[in-house]
């Protein structure tokens, strides 16, 4: 969920980099809600239980923290059984495009 979550996030902020890009038109997701419904429609479940995806990370259950508005999002691994503890934000604005 983690790597799908950040492929969406990714290419939703590099197609509003892309003034000719068809899906530049609707509009980033505003809010951690706005981002979580976009990247989890269906409202997907962790094995531990639960949403896959929260505001914060869950290390109990292993949900995925997202956080974010139309500038920037941050998407955390919580330690959950094997895995470590990771962040990773993304920026609307690439570093490039000052």
């Amino acid at each position: 969920m983690h790597q799908e979550a950040a492929n969406i996030i990714g290419r939703t902020f590099a197609k509003h980099r892309d003034l000719n890009h068809p899906g530049r038109l609707a509009l980033l997701p505003a809010n951690t809600t706005e981002w979580i419904e976009l990247i989890n429609p269906l409202g997907r479940k962790v094995p531990g239980g639960g949403p896959a995806i929260l505001p914060r990370a869950n290390g109990e259950t292993g949900a995925i923290g997202l956080a974010g508005d139309a500038y920037q999002v941050k998407l955390t691994i919580p330690a959950y059984r094997e895995l470590g503890h990771r962040e990773t934000i993304f920026l609307a604005k690439a570093a490039a495009d000052d």
